[in-house]
């Protein structure tokens, strides 16, 4: 292949502008280090062993300590506090080229102070869960600070020598004091354990919780495809009007309080009660009338409130209706997740088995084909949540259904 020759000052163009290229691409790289020189009293003089950097270099110090960084030049001077080993290190930046470089190193200081902290506290309990500790260590630095731990969750709160906290559930707890200088470089903590017996939660007290109504949404029912007889319906209860012993304004004016309790009762014979529960599904397996309650309550507190509501279970009209078909064999039924399947009489060709949770959710799918006009399958469900589910068989012409119950306990 012939090529046609540069005029020669194109030619000279393009090689000075490869050149500068390569030049600026090797003044982007940079690496960082330093060495230091130990002096007395715990100073530290450090200084910048870097290569690739220009005026336009910026040099970050770190000596290791809380919070202390530096930006200056390549050289750096600090002095350490305590004694202890260190880990300093040195950042470099160019603002024209864009390189960036780290270096670190180990620092052992064995000519400053030495750090004689012992951290102890005393504790005093008082009225209603309240306890008072009181640090009694010694050696504690100048300015230090203290993290005081109570142990309930709450996590550690800065303060003084001194720390009140009041304690709103009988437990055992580790309380845990933690003191260090402003460098972190003399710290030390202790933690002891205390048992409340006399917190709010084991004492009646006046908090109303209020609950004004709760309501109802029929999700779906079920009947049988040849009898038309009722056989199941999924109800879905939800609290309308929340609790003000929830509300932002009521844990401002009463603090960390015991969480409210809310009792479902579904007028069938079935109940629920669990912390928080504002909303729950419940199956009714018989068509009637109903009358359902929520009870909300507090431990420790007096107060309850309880809301009554009626409902009538029956057949719906539109697309929350499902039939169970007759002669569709699903066995064993209760069980843990593995049944089968056996249903006879039905059309050759592709069919899908779908699995379909409670609330609507298909859950599984299986792709199957069907000869002989009969349908043998096992299903292998152990992994999913008990409850209630629907088997759905879906062939060239027709939709099955059946109920089953999976019990994984």
């Amino acid at each position: 292949m012939r090529t046609k020759n540069l005029p020669k000052k194109k030619l000279l163009t393009l090689i000075m502008a490869l050149a500068f290229f390569s030049l600026a691409y090797v003044a982007k790289a940079c690496n960082a280090s330093f060495t230091y020189t130990l002096g007395s009293g715990g100073q530290v003089t450090f200084n910048s062993t870097s290569t690739g950097t220009s005026g336009s270099t910026s040099y970050e110090w770190a000596p290791g300590t809380n919070g202390v960084y530096s930006w200056g030049t390549n050289s750096y001077s600090y002095t350490y506090a305590y004694n202890g080993t260190y880990v300093a290190s040195l950042s470099i930046m160019d603002s024209n080229s864009g390189c960036y470089s780290s270096a670190y190193d180990t620092i052992v200081i064995t000519n400053a102070a030495t750090c004689n902290l012992s951290v102890s506290f005393s504790s005093v309990a008082g009225a209603n869960g309240q306890y008072t500790f009181t640090s009694t260590s010694t050696g504690v630095p100048a300015g230090a600070m203290y993290s005081w731990d109570p142990g309930d969750g709450s996590g550690a709160v800065q303060g003084s020598s001194v720390f009140t906290y009041n304690y709103l559930t009988n437990n055992s707890y580790n309380v845990t004091l933690t003191i260090q200088d402003s460098t972190g470089g003399c710290s030390g903590s202790m933690y002891t354990g205390i048992t409340v017996t006399n917190a709010p939660d084991s004492v009646a007290q006046s908090d109303t919780c209020v609950l004004s109504s709760f309501m109802d949404s029929v999700m779906v029912s079920y009947y049988d495809s040849i009898s038309g007889n009722f056989d199941s319906a999924i109800v879905y209860f939800y609290s309308t009007s929340d609790t003000t012993c929830d509300s932002n304004s009521h844990r401002m004016s009463h603090g960390k309080v015991t969480p409210v309790m809310y009792a479902w009762d579904f007028g069938d014979g079935h109940t629920l009660t669990s912390a928080g529960k504002t909303s729950v599904n419940h199956t009714y397996t018989t068509s009637g009338n109903y009358t359902a309650s929520l009870s909300l309550s507090r431990t420790g507190y007096v107060s309850k409130s309880t809301s009554s509501h009626n409902l009538s279970v029956g057949k719906p009209t539109g697309i929350n209706e499902v039939s169970v078909t007759s002669g569709l064999q699903l066995y064993p039924n209760p069980n843990t997740g593995q049944f089968k399947i056996s249903l006879n009489g039905i059309s050759n060709g592709a069919a899908k088995i779908e699995v379909i949770n409670v609330l609507g959710e298909t859950i599984n799918t299986l792709n199957v084909q069907v000869n002989s006009n009969k349908l043998n399958q096992d299903i292998n469900l152990q992994n999913i949540p008990s409850g209630i589910y629907f088997v759905k068989i879906a062939t060239t012409n027709k939709v099955y259904t059946a109920r089953t119950v999976i019990s994984n306990k």
